[in-house]
């Protein structure tokens, strides 16, 4: 579960990146972050990114499966 969760996390974190962009990793205090120097999504985008089918981007071709997987994996 560790490795699915950590494949959708670093997953998204590069496919929504800028090109020529950083992917960062940060554990502190038992608290993973994963970021990247992508563009900020809009202010509206993270209502529904933990949910079955939500997207911070509609444009996106992603189901938007991942991050409700990764919710998933840290509710159990």
């Amino acid at each position: 579960m560790l490795d699915v969760l950590l494949n959708n996390l670093l997953s998204n974190a590069i496919k929504h990146n800028v090109a020529g962009g950083r992917v960062s990793l940060t554990l502190q205090n038992r608290t993973l972050t994963v970021g990247n120097t992508g563009l900020p999504l809009a202010e509206n985008g993270t209502e529904r990114l933990f949910e079955r089918f939500g997207k911070g981007d509609a444009d996106n071709q992603s189901l938007g499966l991942r991050l409700l997987i990764v919710g998933e994996i840290c509710k159990r």
